[in-house]
C-alpha cells in the first residue's frame, strides 16, 4: 500500500508508475548490490524517455533503495540499518584496549558516576565461558553453574575489577531517561 500511495503523487503515467513500483520491489525482494538494467534498456523496455527513466531512478536512489556507481550502472541497495534507540549505548569489553589503559579507566569511571545518579540505568551482562574464576565472586553468587548469560541491574561491585579477573567478554548497556 505504501508503494502505490508514493507512486501515485510521484508518477505522471502507467509506465512511469509500472517502472517505479517494478524497481522498488525488485530492489526490496532482490539481494543487495544486484546489478539493474541500464536506464537505456529500461527506457526502451518502459516505452519511456531517458529522462523520464532517470528522473525515477535519482527519486529511487534519494528513497536509498538504489544507488548509482558512474560508468558502472545501477545497483540494489542495502537494506536499512535496524532501527536502534539513540537513547542506547552499548559497550563491548573485548573492543576496549587492556583495562589499565588510561582511557578505559576513564570510561569506566564516568559509567560508574553514571549509575550512581541513576541506579537502574546500568546493565551489565556478561557472556564468556561458564563462571568459573576465583576473583569473580559476585557473578558466581548469583550465577548457576554452567550459565553463560547473566544480566545484572546494579554495580555493586568495581567495573573495573569485574572486567579485568572475569573475561573481556561483559557487553555495558545503559540507556537514558527519555
Amino acid at each position: 500500500m505504501n508503494e502505490s500511495l508514493n507512486s501515485q503523487f510521484l508518477v505522471a503515467n502507467p509506465q512511469e508508475e509500472a517502472l517505479h513500483l517494478d524497481l522498488a520491489r525488485f530492489s526490496r525482494q532482490g539481494p543487495p548490490h544486484k546489478r539493474i538494467a541500464s536506464e537505456r534498456k529500461l527506457a526502451k523496455q518502459y516505452e519511456l524517455s531517458h529522462m523520464t527513466v532517470r528522473r525515477i531512478t535519482s527519486r529511487l536512489a534519494d528513497e536509498k533503495l538504489i544507488y548509482k556507481i558512474q560508468g558502472k550502472g545501477m545497483f540494489t541497495a542495502e537494506p536499512p540499518a535496524a532501527f536502534q534507540d539513540m537513547r542506547e549505548t552499548i559497550l563491548y569489553a573485548n573492543d576496549w584496549p587492556e583495562p589499565e589503559h588510561p582511557y578505559v579507566a576513564g570510561m569506566f569511571s564516568g559509567i560508574l558516576k553514571h549509575a550512581s545518579q541513576d541506579q537502574k540505568i546500568q546493565v551489565i551482562q556478561y557472556s564468556g565461558s561458564e563462571i568459573n574464576s576465583e576473583n569473580s565472586n559476585f557473578l558466581k553468587e548469583i550465577a548457576f553453574p554452567g550459565v553463560r548469560g547473566i544480566i545484572l541491574s546494579w554495580l555493586s561491585e568495581d567495573l573495573y575489577q569485574l572486567i579485568k579477573t572475569v573475561n573481556p567478554d561483559i557487553r555495558i548497556v545503559f540507556t537514558l531517561p527519555g
